[in-house]
Order: C-alpha cells, then structure tokens, then sequence
C-alpha cells in the first residue's frame, strides 16, 4: 500500500483561508431573463443565466461585486436594449459594398440627421418657452378687473 503524504501544514491551511477571505465571486453582468433576445460575442451565459464576459476572472478583490469586464458588459447591454425599445438599430452603413465616396457622403448625411435633431429639440424649447410665457400673460390680463381697466384709463 501507498502512502501520500501532503507537505501542508496548518499555517500554510490558514495563509490560504485567509488569502481566499478577503476575495469574492464576480456576480456578472445582466440577468438574460431580464434582457430577452441580446446576445454578445465576448459573453456568454452561466448557468444561473447570468451573463459574463468570456475572460471575467470570476475571482476578485473584496469590496466589489462584479469584476471590470463583467461591468462593461452591463452598459453594453443597456445600450442595446435601450436601442432596440427606442427602434434605432440602424447600421452605420447600407452596404459593405459602398465605396468610400458614397460611404462618407452616406456618414455626412446621418452626421447632419443628428444635428439638425438636437437644432429642432433647442427650438422646441424656445417655443414651449415662448408659449408658457404667453399663457402666463394672459392670466395675469384676465386677473385684472374691469375696475382696474377704468381707474387706468380714467387717470
């Protein structure tokens, strides 16, 4: 018979407990029941169906909950369920097959799209400014009464 004998000792034991104690499991990313039909090519779902990302080092130091990897991979996802609610899946370009004139003037167009977007949100509320304004006169004539008018008019 053969005996194994382990070169541990009960200080190494307790360096390791310890050493392990002050680290924690990566939590991971989003919940894929949360985010239905999102997917990632540098994520995959654990089996908890929570997602990580694919060099998440699922041991970290104390004091957070999700490893640096697995956090990027939240925002990543907020973004794209946040796309696809709002219906702005749009593809940068129609095509591969463009060429690089008709690519540029594609990008110019969608470039020009967003500023003239933000140009009529700024005007908008210049005239709900406007219009609040306005209103806000109006009361302030209806408030005044007949009396007053004639005591004005009078002087």
């Amino acid at each position: 018979m053969i005996n194994l004998v382990y070169l541990l000792n009960a200080l190494s034991i307790e360096r390791a407990v310890i050493a392990f104690s002050d680290l924690n499991i990566c939590v991971g990313g989003p919940k894929s029941t949360n985010i239905p039909g999102i997917k990632d090519n540098n994520a995959e779902p654990s089996s908890n169906k929570v997602w990580h990302q694919l060099d998440c080092p699922y041991i970290i130091p104390s004091g957070k909950k999700r490893s640096l990897n697995c956090e990027k991979l939240l925002g990543k996802f907020r973004l794209k369920k946040l796309k696809i609610i709002s219906g702005k899946i749009t593809k940068k370009y129609i095509s591969p097959t463009l060429t690089p004139i008709r690519r540029k003037m594609y990008s110019d167009i969608l470039l020009h799209k967003v500023t003239l977007a933000k140009t009529n949100k700024r005007y908008l509320l210049c005239i709900q400014n406007l219009h609040n304004k306005f209103s806000s006169s109006q009361n302030k004539i209806k408030e005044i009464s007949t009396d007053s008018i004639n005591n004005i008019i009078s002087q």
